[in-house]
């Protein structure tokens, strides 16, 4: 500064510098003037020096500088212009600071975000645990002595030049995260949307059976609800489910027409009654309470022949239908909702409404009066039932009952008089048409006079809006304990113009402009859009305009794709019910039930199965319509165990899970047998578990017993003795891909004498090591040792025996793992009480289209074999469940006849080997890395290839990491061989040769997910998890692929080693024993 702004101002034609001097008293005396160093620090520029600015115009502090700064396109933006994210240089600046002036301590005393006024501020949040990361970086990795760290502001300010425009304020605290004691949290779903069994145990039919099975498409895609998720006869497992996720009550609908077939109350359908009764039972006994819906929009067909809900009679009859619900049920149930959104089955069955699709009856309203004779009699059916349970049943049953609405939030989309006026005629036009009558009495005023004025335009001689008298107003006024609201979405809304007298219509009765915010997202259907803080102001509206003393959402929820990585819709779900929860602690409103729906993909009426709201995924397509759990239902699971609003965070691994890092002898020993430097990283970094193997010929250097090497024997007992007092578990590796040269030469894999060496050299181990070790692993990645050694020239002893050579090497291979395992069962189990299992190493495939061939294509890949590295049947099938897999046997004899052999090219296994081989396995060793897509392939006969046999192919230059699929692998495994167990014995992600291996972080963190998933989620029990590798290795062919946590320098003398932040990170996981999300 002294040099540039003195040069600057000489050439300027100043006759002394613009910057002040010091003198040398002053420079004294402000020198040393701080006890710590306060910074403040918000953002982040890119800066790069310009040419020297030229002389003439103003002198400026921007051309003393003499650089150009500016934002990177990456950075994230806030709302004031030279405010960006960049959490890492809060780590570089903190490090300059402290490398430049040494101030012996520093305190952060400022930092912050800049936002809208919005609540849900999750860029706030992001930024400051992204700074805050990196400070604790600082500290503990860079030594740099930080004391304090202030944010920015508690609460928003008045930002100088900026006014009350840019937001600061860190107002919500972790306190409104926590469910006050009387919230619940549970589930929906209702009746005909569910069940199926639409016509089986004396049911009659609804409205809807008849609407849809007339041979005609109504849905978008042409479906019904005749078996939709099957919950009549799956139940159980439905109720298990909500069991395992912490659901605190469910919310279903009674199907009328089940309990009575005709609607009336003459015959009822005992099969009906008694489907109802047990599931009220096993939900009583699973502590989960019952909010049951009277009316689900399946109304008994033959009410329809009647007139339905035109048909003022309907109510008589819809009281005494539950009356006999009261009676047979109403000790089970705590909360009853009469009708369900009365609002969008008038508008969709009589008026076409169009909003969620066509709706049963579907019939067409072109004067405008059937919606509003249907919402009069509904209120009237609402409030006959009402009275029936207060006045018969309330006395020794002590529920709750109300009526169930629906309303989007509408926001004003101006202050303006004419807008807000708008605004309000929505609102009541949508909510307070059924919340009016019942909690203030009569239609809205706005209703009545709006409708009245344009029947009369339009020449009717009464209003289209049926008129209620004052004994129906006082009727109907005041039928609730508690309000019902469904909610989903959020809609602006602004002033139209009148439109000219025309056509009758609902849409020109409210007559209001509607549109949405594209900031908010939009989700798969166009009625549901996000906009998390709409629900708060929603329910600060009901308490305001109803005061009804309990506010009950019933239902809200989101619909996504067919993804089970449901991101979107927890991220949802978790910002709408922060919201509710700060109604409750900041606005005091009496929120008591938050209703996720629903707990399954549904039947979501004229938009068929094309949406989904499920936190359960069904498989409508297959015969058991099998259930599998979404990321959001374990977002589910979490808040409602924890009573607890957070995201995805922490995740815990049950105490007795393992955690360990995998090396193998042949990989590592080279530099790993020098001055203990393995033995110190494994003391250092794991806690629970180390997978190693040992090599055959170090121990017996001719691969036969009558040449053993004490000294290695030594050497290896000095480590897993040392690993063990470290409270390490050593699983070892028995073979990894390490044969002793001797024993190739005598044939190896396709000698059959393999078998009785192979047990010499296990007894041997068995006998040193069996008091330390409790897992042994017989063969890692037998598939890989046969595929990549007598299938290709890729590994030792590299012959390309692709046609049988492979299938003989494997014969073998099994026939030697089951030896060794029954010495060990027999010999050694009894006094040791170890398990031993087989490393089995196998990806997952993904069928490329739907098609029944590529779907075939996969199982045969599963089932069969694969490229080099990966295989599951071909070695699971005889260990797990006997004999080689069927389609093996199958296609390969087939293919081996048409080639011209006498017999298969895959060996026989006799009964005897059959039986041997079975069931020789503790737990499934599961060695796993990539996705592949699959598809079907068949090619000519020609020359025998194991790849030909399989009629299979994959981009082999293409995997994916895809780790929620990690999570189909292990359920496969578990559903197909039901092993008991299961440990994740190799996983890693290969990367170049850099420590900031975030791409390693994230992969794992992926993976490990899905195997929490699997263990809370499936009921899997997964033990544990080996990362592949603890150290970059000599990966076979290469020492280029980098799939270590550590990272080792081959060139150096002493192969220095070096931590990754792969290491700090899985160190962090291992000593916390939970997972961030």
């Amino acid at each position: 500064m002294i040099e540039r702004i003195g040069r600057r101002s000489e050439q300027e034609g100043y006759s002394k510098s613009r910057l002040p001097a010091w003198s040398a008293e002053e420079v004294e005396f402000v020198r040393g003037t701080h006890d710590y160093f306060g910074l403040n620090i918000y953002t982040a520029l890119a800066v790069q020096g310009i040419d020297e600015p030229g002389f003439g115009g103003s002198a400026s502090y921007y051309n003393d500088k003499g650089t150009s700064t500016s934002s990177r396109a990456d950075w994230t933006k806030s709302v004031a212009s030279w405010l960006v994210s960049y959490p890492y240089g809060m780590r570089g600046l903190l490090n300059y600071v402290w490398n430049h002036y040494t101030p012996g301590e520093i305190y952060v005393t400022e930092n912050g975000w800049a936002s809208e006024a919005d609540i849900s501020d999750q860029l706030r949040v992001d930024y400051l645990q992204g700074y805050l990361s990196n400070m604790l970086d600082a500290i503990l990795e860079d030594g740099v002595q930080v004391s304090g760290y202030t944010t920015w502001s508690l609460m928003d300010n008045f930002e100088w030049a900026r006014g009350y425009t840019a937001l600061a304020n860190d107002e919500l605290g972790d306190a409104t995260k926590i469910f006050p004691d009387n919230f619940f949290i549970g589930v929906g779903s209702a009746a005909y949307q569910v069940e199926g069994a639409w016509d089986i145990d004396g049911k009659g039919p609804s409205w809807w059976d008849y609407y849809l099975n007339q041979g005609i498409s109504r849905t978008a895609d042409g479906k019904n609800g005749n078996e939709a998720a099957d919950h009549y006869h799956k139940y159980k497992e439905d109720i298990d489910i909500m069991k395992n996720i912490h659901a605190e009550y469910y919310r279903f609908s009674i199907s009328w027409s089940r309990i009575l077939p005709t609607g009336f109350a003459n015959e009822t359908n005992q099969a009906g009654i008694d489907h109802y009764l047990d599931v009220l039972r096993t939900l009583k006994e699973n502590n989960i309470s019952a909010a049951v819906t009277l009316y689900h929009w399946d109304l008994p067909e033959n009410l329809e022949q009647y007139g339905g809900w035109l048909n003022e009679q309907t109510a008589v009859w819809f009281g005494e239908y539950a009356r006999l619900a009261f009676e047979l049920f109403g000790e089970y149930v705590d909360y009853w909702l009469t009708i369900n959104e009365p609002h969008v089955f008038c508008l969709g069955g009589y008026g076409s409404y169009n909003g969620m699709g066509f709706m049963s009856p579907g019939q067409s309203d072109p004067n405008a009066t059937k919606i509003y004779q249907c919402s009069k009699v509904a209120l009237l059916a609402h409030a006959t039932a009402y009275h029936i349970y207060d006045e018969e049943f309330r006395a020794r049953q002590g529920g709750k009952i109300t009526l169930v609405t629906d309303s989007s939030w509408y926001e004003p989309i101006s202050n303006d008089t004419k807008d807000l006026e708008a605004w309000d005629r929505e609102l009541q036009f949508q909510l307070g048409w059924f919340a009016h009558p019942v909690y203030l009495g009569n239609w809205p005023q706005v209703m009545i006079d709006r409708i009245g004025e344009r029947s009369k335009g339009e020449g009717f001689a009464t209003s289209r809006l049926p008129e209620l008298s004052p004994e129906e107003i006082d009727f109907i006024k005041g039928t609730f304990d508690y309000f019902a609201l469904n909610t989903y979405s959020s809609t602006l809304i602004g002033w139209a113009d009148d439109a000219p007298i025309s056509e009758p219509s609902y849409d020109l009765d409210t007559c209001v402009y509607a549109t949405s915010d594209p900031s908010w997202q939009a989700a798969e259907v166009g009625y549901v859009v996000s906009w998390p803080m709409g629900i708060r102001k929603l329910v600060n509206w009901i308490n305001d305009n109803y005061n009804p003393g309990e506010i009950f959402v019933t239902e809200n929820g989101w619909t996504s794709d067919d993804s089970l990585e449901d991101n979107d819709r927890y991220v949802y779900l978790n910002g709408y019910l922060k919201n509710i929860l700060d109604a409750i602690y900041l606005d005091n409103v009496p929120v008591t039930h938050y209703t996720v729906w629903a707990l399954l993909d549904t039947f979501e009426w004229g938009s068929g199965y094309t949406v989904k709201f499920g936190l359960i995924d069904v498989d409508f397509e297959s015969e058991n319509k099998t259930r599998t759990y979404k990321q959001s239902a374990r977002w589910f699971k979490t808040v409602a165990q924890h009573r607890c609003l957070g995201t995805l965070a922490a995740r815990k691994f049950p105490d007795e899970f393992l955690f360990g890092a995998a090396t193998s002898a042949y990989q590592i020993e080279g530099a790993w047998n020098e001055d203990g430097k393995g033995e110190n990283i494994w003391d250092k970094f794991l806690h629970d578990a180390s997978k190693f193997s040992i090599a055959w010929s170090r121990i017996l250097p001719n691969g036969t017993i009558n040449s053993i090497n004490r000294k290695a024997i030594d050497h290896y007992a000095k480590l897993i003795k040392g690993l063990v007092e470290a409270g390490i578990e050593p699983l070892i590796t028995i073979y990894h891909w390490d044969m002793p040269e001797y024993i190739s030469q005598l044939g190896g894999l396709l000698n059959i004498q393999f078998v009785d060496y192979f047990e010499d050299f296990a007894r041997l181990l068995f006998q040193e090591y069996g008091s330390y070790v409790k897992y042994w692993f017989t063969i890692n990645e037998p598939h890989a040792v046969c595929s990549g050694g007598y299938g290709s020239t890729l590994v030792a002893p590299g012959l390309n025996l692709v046609g049988d050579g492979l299938y003989q090497c494997s014969y073998i291979l099994l026939k030697a793992h089951a030896r060794v395992y029954h010495i060990y069962d027999e010999e050694f189990k009894p006094n040791y009480g170890g398990k031993v299992g087989m490393a089995l190493n196998t990806n997952w495939f993904d069928p490329t289209t739907d098609t029944a061939e590529d779907i075939e294509a996969q199982e045969r890949v599963l089932q069969f074999m694969a490229s080099f590295l990966m295989c599951l049947g071909w070695w699971a099938n005889p260990v797990f469940l006997g004999n080689w897999p069927q389609i093996m046997i199958e296609r390969i004899a087939s293919r081996s006849a048409l080639e011209g052999f006498a017999r298969s090219r895959l060996p026989v296994f006799t009964q005897e080997e059959i039986e041997y081989i079975n069931g020789t396995s503790d737990f499934f060793g599961l060695n796993s890395y990539k996705v592949y897509d699959v598809s079907n392939s068949e090619s000519p006969i020609g020359s025998p290839s194991y790849r030909l046999d399989m009629g299979a192919t994959w981009d082999s230059t293409n995997p994916q990491s895809r780790p929620e699929k990690f999570r189909s692998l292990i359920k496969f495994i578990n559903g197909r061989y039901q092993p008991g167990s299961i440990m994740i014995s190799e996983n890693g992600l290969q990367t170049d040769d850099h420590l900031d291996d975030q791409d390693r972080i994230s992969y794992m963190s992926g993976f490990l997910n899905s195997v929490l998933d699997a263990i809370e989620l499936d009921n899997i029990n997964v033990f544990g998890y080996t990362a592949w590798s603890l150290m970059d290795n000599f990966e076979w062919g290469s020492y280029e692929p980098k799939f270590g946590l550590i990272r080792v320098d081959f060139e150096s003398a002493n192969k220095t080693r070096t931590w990754k932040d792969s290491a700090r990170w899985y160190q962090n996981l291992i000593a916390t024993r939970s997972l961030e999300n």
